[in-house]
C-alpha cells in the first residue's frame, strides 16, 4: 500500500542516514541561449521626448502636452526638477545638447536649468524665450558604465491656475522639452546573438553592452571560448569589459579577463547570491568600429545530486483513490491551521493534523478559470491560454482526469462555479462531470451541503472496485457572502444586516469602513463550508474510503478585502489572492500535522499525484512533484520561482523567488513592483528603487519563463449557454 511504502522509505532514511551528495560534471548556463531574458544596453544617443521609446528613459517630472500645429510636439518638465536615465558603455567626456524653451507669461523671471549627472552638477544654462539649442559637456568623472541618472533642476515653475483665474489646472510647469542628444547623435548598433550548429556567439557593436541577472551557485566560473573583433580576418586583442555586481553591493567590480585563448574567470559571489553580470564594449575602445564577437560564453557551476536517494512510491499493484476538494475564493490566512484566531475551520484543522500542510502554496492566477486550468494541466496560464473572458480549456490540453482515466480510474467531478462548467472544456477526462447551477436566485451559488448530497449519491451508487478520481469544487466563501444561520449570527451578528443589503447592490460600491463586517460574513461562509467538508470526510470513513484515498484540500485563489484598494478577486496578484491553502493526506504518513514551508504552486499538484501513483510524468507539464516533501526529504526538492499571470495577453505577471516578489502591470510604466516578503508580508513598500538588481533579476525570470509560441496551447472559445452566462454576470463575472 502507498502509505506503508512511505513508512518504509522513512525507516530506510533513518537507518542509513541522508544520501551522500557527489560531484557531477558542471552545469552550463548558456548566455547565448539566455539572451532573450538579458537586458541589452546601448549608448543613448538621442531622446525625442514625445517618441514612444522615450517612455522607458523618463523617470519623473515630465507631463505630456502634445504641442500644436505651429510648433513641434514636446513634453513639459514639471515641478522643481525632472529626472531621466541614459546609458554609456564607457565613461568619457560626453557632449550634451538639447532643445527646449521656458514657460512663457508676462513678467516671467529668467528660467535657468541646472544639469546634474549622478548627483554631480555639470553645468547651468539660462533659457531664451524662443525654442533654442544649448550645449555643454558631461565630464568623464560624472559618468559610470551602464545606467546613469540625469537631473534637470528648474529655477521656477508655475501652474496655469496661477497665471489665469479661468484655468483649473494645478500642474506646475517649468520647461518644454523637444529633444536631447548625447555625443554626436549617431545611431548605435544593437547587441545580438548568432546560433548555428557550428557557431554560438554574443555580438556586441561598439557602445553597447548586455546585462545578465542570475543567481549564482557556489564555485561558479565564467568561460568564454574566444573574443574576436567583428569583420577582421586576423584575430587581434579586443576591448571587452566584464563586470559583476551582487544585489547586496553598491557598485559593480571589474573582472580580470585573460586577453587571449580560452578565458576562464572566477565569479566571486556568495553561494546563491543574485548578481548582475555585465559585458561592455566601449564606443572608443580597442575594438575599432566593428565591435566584438564573444564566442560561446557560459557560466559553469559544480552540481550536486543525491546518490542513491530513496524515492517513496506505492507498492506494486496498489491503486489508491484520489480526491481533490477545492474551495473557491478561500484565503489561507482565514483558516485555523494557517494561524487564524477565529474558529472558522475546526474540521479542516483536524484534517491538517492528519496530513501535510504547505504553508506557502501559491495560485497561478487570481481568477477561477485560469487557476483551475493550471491545477488540471500542470501548466501556468501563459501556456494553457485560459485567460480571456470567453476562453475555455482547449481540447489539446491533457488533464489530470484524462491521465487517470487512461490509467483505469473512474473519474467524476461536481462543481458549483460556472467558470469551470463542462461547456468551457473542464469536463475533459471525466466519466461524470456536473455543474450544479444556481436554482433559487442567479446571484447565489449552490451551497456545499447540496454539493455534498450529489457527491454522496455518486459515492453510494458507483459500480465495481475500480479506483476513482473525484474532484469537488465548492463556492461557499464567494461574494455575495450570504451565510446561513447559525453561522451568520456566530461570526457576523446583527451588525451584518446592513452590509447584506448593500451586498445585494454591488460589492464594489461598499465603503472601506464595511471591511470588517464583510470579512465576518466571509468567515461565516468558510465555517459553513468547513462543516460540509467534515461531513464528506465522515462519509468517506463510513464507506471505508478514507484510508484508501489520497485526499487534497486546496483553493483556486484567495479574496481581497481592500488590502490594495479592491474587493473580491481577479483584479491583482497580491498575496491575499495568490496565497492558498494546500493540504495533502497520504494515509499512514509518520508525522501528524507535518508542515512544509517551502514555496510550492498549484501546477505541482498534477505531477505530485502522478508520482504518488507511480504513473509516467505528463508531457509538457512545468510543475514538479512534491512527493519528497510529503515523505520528509526537502533536500531532494529545490525551491524554484513560482509564476502567476492574469488577464488577456497576461496583463499582470508575477514571480516569487525566495523572499522577493515582483508584480508587473503591462498597462503601466514602468509597471514593476517588488516586495521583500520577509520584511513586508503585506506588500505595501515597493523596493524597486533600493533593490535595482533584484528587480531586474526577477523581471528577467518573468521574460525567460514566457513560453515560445510552439509551447502555448491553441486558444479555445467557450460555448456558454445564456443561462450560465447570466448566472456568471450575477456573480460579478463578465463571461
Amino acid at each position: 500500500m502507498i502509505w506503508l511504502r512511505l513508512t518504509a522509505a522513512a525507516l530506510l532514511w533513518a537507518a542509513a542516514g541522508r544520501a551522500v551528495a557527489t560531484d557531477t560534471p558542471a552545469v552550463r548556463f548558456d548566455l547565448v541561449e539566455r539572451f532573450p531574458a538579458a537586458v541589452a544596453r546601448v549608448d543613448t544617443t538621442l531622446i525625442r521626448f514625445t517618441a514612444p521609446e522615450a517612455a522607458t528613459l523618463l523617470i519623473s517630472g515630465f507631463a505630456r502636452e502634445g504641442g500644436g500645429p505651429k510648433g513641434p510636439p514636446f513634453l513639459w518638465g514639471t515641478g522643481d526638477h525632472s529626472e531621466l536615465r541614459f546609458f554609456v558603455s564607457e565613461p568619457r567626456a560626453l557632449p550634451l545638447a538639447f532643445r527646449c524653451w521656458p514657460l512663457r507669461f508676462k513678467d516671467a523671471p529668467e528660467q535657468r536649468v541646472t544639469v546634474a549627472v549622478n548627483g554631480l552638477d555639470v553645468g547651468e544654462v539660462s533659457l531664451r524665450q524662443q525654442p533654442s539649442r544649448y550645449e555643454l559637456t558631461i565630464p568623464a568623472r560624472a559618468l559610470r558604465p551602464g545606467e546613469n541618472r540625469l537631473t534637470l533642476r528648474y529655477a521656477f515653475s508655475r501652474s496655469r491656475q496661477d497665471l489665469s483665474p479661468k484655468s483649473t489646472s494645478t500642474r506646475q510647469l517649468a520647461v518644454a522639452w523637444d529633444w536631447m542628444q548625447f555625443g554626436d547623435g549617431a545611431p548605435v548598433g544593437q547587441p545580438s546573438v548568432v546560433r548555428t550548429d557550428t557557431r554560438s556567439s554574443l555580438i556586441l557593436p561598439p557602445g553597447t553592452g548586455v546585462d545578465y541577472y542570475t543567481r549564482l551557485p557556489a564555485g561558479s566560473t565564467l568561460v568564454i571560448e574566444d573574443v574576436l573583433p567583428l569583420g577582421v580576418d586576423k584575430p587581434a586583442p579586443a576591448d571587452l569589459r566584464v563586470e559583476m555586481q551582487p544585489a547586496s553591493a553598491a557598485k559593480s567590480s571589474a573582472l580580470t579577463v585573460p586577453r587571449s585563448g580560452r578565458r576562464v574567470v572566477s565569479l566571486p559571489a556568495a553561494p546563491g547570491e543574485v548578481v548582475k553580470l555585465s559585458f561592455r564594449v566601449p564606443k572608443d575602445g580597442g575594438s575599432g568600429e566593428s565591435g566584438i564577437e564573444v564566442v560561446r560564453p557560459a557560466i559553469y557551476a559544480p552540481a550536486k545530486v543525491e546518490d542513491g536517494a530513496v524515492r517513496p512510491h506505492p507498492a506494486a499493484g496498489t491503486h489508491p483513490n484520489v480526491i481533490v476538494y477545492l474551495v473557491d475564493a478561500l484565503r489561507a490566512d482565514h483558516l485555523g491551521c494557517y494561524g487564524y484566531a477565529k474558529a472558522t475551520s475546526p474540521f479542516i484543522d483536524a484534517f491538517a493534523h492528519d496530513a501535510v500542510s504547505f504553508t506557502r502554496a501559491l495560485a497561478q492566477a487570481s481568477a477561477t478559470r485560469p487557476a483551475v486550468a493550471s491545477i488540471f494541466t500542470g501548466l501556468d496560464p501563459r501556456r494553457h491560454g485560459v485567460a480571456g473572458k470567453d476562453l475555455g480549456l482547449p481540447p489539446a490540453a491533457v488533464t489530470l482526469a484524462e491521465l487517470l482515466q487512461q490509467a483505469g480510474y473512474e473519474t467524476a467531478g461536481f462543481v458549483t462555479n460556472g467558470n469551470v462548467s463542462p461547456s468551457l472544456g473542464f469536463g475533459q477526462g471525466f466519466d461524470v462531470y456536473e455543474y450544479l447551477a444556481e436554482e433559487q436566485t442567479p446571484e447565489v451559488h449552490q451551497l456545499s451541503d447540496r454539493l455534498n448530497a450529489r457527491v454522496f449519491d455518486w459515492l453510494d451508487h458507483r459500480r465495481g472496485g475500480r479506483p476513482f478520481f473525484l474532484y469537488v469544487h465548492s463556492t461557499d466563501p464567494h461574494a455575495p457572502y450570504v451565510p446561513r444561520s447559525p453561522y451568520r449570527e456566530r461570526f457576523a451578528g446583527d451588525a451584518s444586516l446592513d452590509t447584506l443589503n448593500l451586498l445585494g447592490q454591488s460589492l464594489a460600491a461598499l465603503p472601506a469602513s464595511y471591511r470588517d463586517q464583510v470579512m465576518a460574513l466571509y468567515d461565516a461562509e468558510i465555517a459553513f463550508n468547513d462543516a460540509s467538508f467534515g461531513e464528506l470526510l465522515g462519509r468517506l470513513r463510513a464507506l471505508g474510503l478514507y484510508d484508501k484515498s489520497v485526499i487534497v484540500f486546496m483553493a483556486d485563489h484567495g479574496e481581497e478585502f481592500q488590502e490594495h484598494h479592491h474587493w473580491e478577486h481577479a483584479k491583482t496578484l497580491y498575496d491575499e489572492v495568490l496565497h492558498i491553502p494546500l493540504i495533502i493526506r497520504v494515509p499512514g504518513a509518520l508525522e501528524p500535522s507535518k508542515v512544509v514551508t517551502q514555496t510550492v504552486a498549484q501546477i505541482d499538484l498534477l505531477p505530485t499525484v502522478l508520482d504518488l501513483l507511480q504513473l509516467p510524468p505528463a508531457t509538457g507539464a512545468v510543475g514538479r512533484s512534491l512527493v519528497p516533501l510529503i515523505a520528509g526529504d526537502p533536500g531532494m526538492v529545490q525551491e524554484v520561482p513560482v509564476f502567476a499571470a492574469l488577464g488577456e495577453r497576461a496583463r499582470f505577471e508575477s514571480v516569487v523567488d525566495g523572499r522577493f516578489k515582483l508584480i508587473r502591470d503591462a498597462h503601466a510604466l514602468p509597471g514593476l513592483q517588488v516586495y521583500d516578503l520577509a520584511r513586508d508580508p503585506q506588500e505595501v513598500g515597493n523596493v524597486t528603487g533600493e533593490q535595482p538588481i533584484m528587480t531586474e533579476y526577477l523581471y528577467a525570470l518573468v521574460r525567460a519563463s514566457r513560453p515560445a509560441a510552439n509551447l502555448r496551447l491553441p486558444a479555445a472559445r467557450g460555448s456558454l449557454d445564456e443561462k450560465t452566462a447570466e448566472r456568471l454576470r450575477a456573480l460579478g463575472y463578465q463571461p
